[in-house]
């Protein structure tokens, strides 16, 4: 997630950069609806640079973040597409 030159920055996280992919999936992990608030998730297949792999001796923070190929953030928000 970045902000990029030509965007007013505002207290978001920004847009998806080129080739990662974010979701906004529901507590089952699947997409969220549009009338739904979710987390913020980012798929990392194989860990890409900038993402990172783990919290170092921390099994259920892991559990909870990484699943079924996202990487969740604390962050949640309603979708708009």
């Amino acid at each position: 997630m970045a902000n990029y030159r030509a965007m007013p920055v505002r207290p978001q996280l920004g847009r998806p950069v080129p080739g990662w992919t974010v979701e906004v999936l529901g507590d089952d992990g699947r997409p969220a609806p549009n009338d739904v608030v979710g987390n913020i998730a980012v798929r990392y297949g194989d860990t890409p640079i900038g993402l990172f792999v783990e919290y170092h001796g921390d099994a259920e923070a892991n559990a909870k973040a990484f699943r079924d190929g996202f990487s969740t953030t604390a962050k949640r928000q309603g979708v708009a597409r």
